[in-house]
């Protein structure tokens, strides 16, 4: 488990052919926060960092024709984060995530279609299909999971979002209008972060697509790269016995100390007791932290303090 944001790695089967080309984003946002939003198509940081542990976010899913033919079919698959995860499309590609993240109780499945035409508004489509799977391992490229089938190597795909770890919407001509030329499509659910995660960590998102054009008798593929959600980072009160040169100093036998934390401006007066101290305070809010130090190397540290 790391928070390095630059811990993410990413391939992908990337197929242009006679320009019949598409592009993708995948972005996430916090749902109670919309300007803490980061894009797989920044040049910066591809991560936010949430409220708390309980916020929830939106993951949103765009794949862009590029091309001036529609298309008749569009199957995308994300596979939530989770520890040990890896790409869509490959498995030896990792997205070293942190910890777990599962759909929200209401998820709010959305598809939107936005024309090329700015004059025309976009528009919400009604006719897809989501799946859900159990499974994060899809088999390779054009395999009948990501052309919108069932393999013997995949759990069936299931209408249950109970325990899922992967999503599949399936958008075909025979059950919706034909996705535009030069229009994007943008598919968006909802999701938490699960029990395990830890402050300053981070979980990485992606998803991979493929996708049929009309009069075009090959399937192309593709994916964007991944997106992060963060967990605030909390302070960590340590305890280190050191000599003179910065060595560690060992003990025979266990310290315990005391520490009070406060919130706003520095007292700068020195209290020779707790009681002076506590009321030089003044009805501040203050919690108290006892460290201990075993007979060891003389380090102690006591994570994730929480002053709430």
């Amino acid at each position: 488990k790391n928070g390095d944001p630059h811990g993410a790695e990413n391939a992908s089967p990337v197929t242009v052919s006679f320009g019949y080309s598409t592009s993708s984003e995948k972005r996430v946002t916090e749902k109670n926060n919309p300007d803490n939003t980061a894009a797989s198509t920044d040049t910066d940081d591809r991560a936010i960092v949430l409220k708390d542990k309980e916020s929830v976010f939106t993951y949103t899913l765009t794949v862009n024709n590029d091309t001036d033919i529609p298309m008749t079919k569009l199957v995308l698959i994300d596979n939530l984060p989770e520890v040990g995860d890896h790409s869509p499309f490959k498995q030896n590609s990792l997205r070293n995530s942190a910890f777990g993240v599962s759909l929200a109780d209401d998820p709010n499945f959305r598809v939107i279609i936005t024309p090329e035409d700015p004059t025309l508004e976009p528009y919400e489509l009604t006719d897809f299909t989501v799946e859900y799977s159990v499974d994060t391992v899809f088999g390779e490229a054009q395999g009948p999971d990501w052309c919108g089938e069932s393999s013997d190597t995949t759990e069936t795909w299931t209408n249950n979002p109970e325990t899922a770890r992967s999503i599949r919407l399936i958008i075909r001509e025979d059950t919706a209008a034909k996705i535009p030329a030069k229009s994007s499509v943008s598919f968006s659910f909802d999701a938490v972060a699960d029990s395990d995660a830890d402050p300053g960590e981070i979980a990485w998102n992606s998803f991979g697509y493929h996708y049929a054009l009309e009069n075009v008798d090959f399937e192309l593929e593709s994916m964007p790269l991944p997106v992060g959600v963060a967990m605030p980072s909390v302070p960590a009160l340590e305890k280190r016995l050191v000599a003179m040169d910065g060595s560690s100093v060992s003990v025979e036998d266990k310290l315990t100390f005391r520490f009070l934390l406060y919130k706003g401006e520095p007292l700068k007066a020195n209290y020779e007791t707790e009681a002076a101290w506590l009321a030089a305070l003044n009805g501040r809010s203050f919690r108290t932290f006892t460290v201990e130090i075993n007979p060891t190397d003389g380090d102690s540290a006591l994570k994730a303090l929480d002053f709430d």
